[in-house]
């Protein structure tokens, strides 16, 4: 398959994925907050970014992986993928040990990140956090897999699993709101489509990627390990810019006013974030084309895509600026 039909699909299943999943999370918080109202919406925002924050203890190495696969997989290099994937796998598995550990040290603070929540027990407050911790550790024995798929520009495949197990989880979320009135059953049904669509997808990417099975791998050696480390640092303070700026606003809301509060914030930056990960999702989607393109053609070639990448966020950003200015508002001195 040419790299313009993986752009391609990798795009529309993106698009798709991204206003279905909105449309159908948009109901399932609304449900939530009519059932239990907005401090449950706001214990979930604000769990949510803190398993944001912790995710920094990744930094990239993720991102440094699948550059670092593009070339392996554009020369057919299966001895050097098995590595690669060895060396990701090994590396997710002391990220998700210490997540767990610095997320385990947060439980006595719950109650000064989380304020006013009127009507929960503390023993809840807390049984809600590790379900939340549990349902963010768990994925890293499952995701670095996944960037096989994407560097193999297969995001697709991701995608059309993803599209159905989000809408079933938000579907079955709701219905279990107006049946059960309870959170803990909403927070259920949420790990447990989880689960379920990343055993699927890991048995998925089993197949279409036997190799991985394979117990004889070579270790990636000491200088190909340092080069990996090198884009690592490089990628880190812009990973830890982009949560700080992006992912707390919520758990300061919730810390300094109260949980009530971050609850209706929530609600309010619903559709701007919808609207950030659409554009991001797109480019996203043609990053590992991008990749192929930067270890197989000439630089002429490169300097092209560049300059038409450029252009097309330069395009989406003026767009997204002159809707922003063109408001009902501004009608009025029309």
């Amino acid at each position: 398959m040419s790299r313009t039909e993986n752009a391609t699909k990798n795009i529309l299943g993106s698009m798709i994925n991204t206003v279905l999943v909105t449309l159908f999370s948009f109901v399932a918080r609304t449900v939530l907050v009519r059932v239990l109202g907005d401090m449950y919406n706001g214990i979930n925002g604000t769990f949510t970014e803190i398993l944001s924050v912790l995710s920094l203890t990744e930094l990239g190495i993720g991102v440094a992986v699948n550059f670092t696969l593009y070339k392996p997989l554009a020369e057919n290099d299966i001895e050097k993928v098995k590595s690669l994937m060895l060396f990701y796998k090994r590396a997710y598995m002391v990220v998700a040990a210490a997540i767990t550990v610095i997320g385990l040290a947060l439980l006595p603070f719950l109650d000064k990140i989380v304020k006013d929540a009127q009507g929960i027990a503390p023993w809840q407050l807390r049984l809600i956090y590790l379900i939340f911790l549990f349902n963010t550790v768990y994925t890293y024995f499952f995701a670095y897999k996944r960037t096989l798929c994407h560097a193999d520009q297969k995001s697709y495949y991701i995608n059309n699993v993803t599209i159905v197990s989000n809408i079933t989880s938000a579907i079955l979320q709701s219905v279990a709101l107006l049946i059960f009135r309870n959170y803990f059953a909403f927070l259920g049904v949420n790990v447990l489509c989880g689960l379920v669509m990343n055993i699927y997808l890991d048995r998925f990417i089993m197949k279409k990627y036997p190799y991985l099975a394979d117990k004889y791998v070579t270790n990636l050696s000491k200088s190909e390990t340092s080069a990996i480390m090198k884009d690592v640092r490089a990628v880190m303070w812009h990973k830890i810019g982009g949560v700080m700026v992006n992912q707390t606003d919520t758990i300061i809301v919730s810390s300094m006013i109260g949980v009530v509060t971050s609850g209706k914030l929530v609600n309010y930056t619903l559709c701007t974030k919808a609207v950030s990960n659409f554009i991001q999702n797109i480019f996203y989607s043609i990053t590992a084309v991008i990749g192929n393109i930067i270890v197989t053609d000439e630089e002429e070639r490169r300097s092209t895509v560049f300059d038409a990448m450029n252009f097309f966020a330069f395009w989406i950003y003026g767009w997204v600026r002159a809707l922003h200015w063109w408001t009902p508002a501004d009608w009025s001195h029309g």
